[in-house]
């Protein structure tokens, strides 16, 4: 697969999650749920533990996504140092591609 392809379509498949779909469920068993895709970005709410009816939104670009799934291509794996981000985006690009790998199988 040519490097140049690799995130060719990225946005159509990434219209298809559906809101409110669980993106990732962590240790302690909070939910990271799918918001939207709007301005080239996923957006994905955590839980908030000081005002639980209003979950923080968070995001992370097609960009940004897109560049972690060529060097998972290309590697076959991903370290610490590849993301461009610590915390919770870290879970949610192992989720989102979940999403999308079941999407693009169907």
């Amino acid at each position: 697969m040519k490097s140049e392809n690799q995130c060719e379509g990225l946005s159509e498949l990434l219209k298809n999650i559906k809101k409110g779909a669980i993106i990732h469920i962590t240790n302690k068993g909070n939910y990271f749920y799918f918001v939207e895709f709007r301005d080239k970005k996923m957006f994905f709410s955590i839980p908030n533990h000081i005002t639980p009816q209003k979950p923080n939104i968070k995001s992370i670009s097609e960009e940004q996504f897109c560049n972690l799934l060529k060097k998972l291509i290309e590697k076959k794996t991903l370290t610490k140092e590849d993301f461009p981000f610590q915390d919770c985006r870290k879970s949610a690009f192992y989720g989102f591609l979940h999403h999308l790998l079941a999407i693009k199988l169907q």
